[in-house]
């Protein structure tokens, strides 16, 4: 389109020539042809990977099953699942204390004083405490 708005073609530069005109015609026509090729290519073939069913109506399949379930039904699964998130929490305690044994600690508040410097400062505090009275 042209800058005029009269929806033309540009004209070409002086300093192109007539084939190197064609050949950007060309390699534009390729490009367009490209990606319009591009768009009627499948481009997630695993969204059925099984070919039985999409995963939005089995989603759908299973919420209505669950609301469909009794409570005594429902109980089974939620012990299940308790039993799964027990495993779960003990699998991140492990994992979590064999990554934190290799990793530098940092302490945001201070730990216990050493007993030499606590002696020291128990004994600063009741000298300081005797001359406050």
């Amino acid at each position: 389109a042209a800058a005029d708005g009269s929806g033309a073609a540009p004209a070409p530069k002086p300093s192109e020539s007539k084939e190197e005109v064609e050949k950007k015609a060309s390699s534009t026509a390729e490009r367009l042809l490209n990606i319009r090729d591009a768009k009627n290519v499948k481009r997630r073939p695993h969204r059925k990977s099984h070919g039985k069913i999409a995963f939005k109506d089995l989603a759908r399949t299973i919420g209505q099953r669950w609301r469909a379930l009794t409570e005594e039904g429902k109980q089974k699964y939620n012990a299940l699942a308790e039993k799964d998130l027990q495993r779960y929490n003990e699998q991140m305690k492990e994992y979590n204390s064999k990554r934190n044994r290799f990793s530098v600690s940092y302490q945001t508040t201070p730990g216990p004083l050493p007993p030499q410097l606590n002696a020291a400062m128990i004994q600063q505090t009741n000298a300081g405490g005797a001359h406050a009275g």
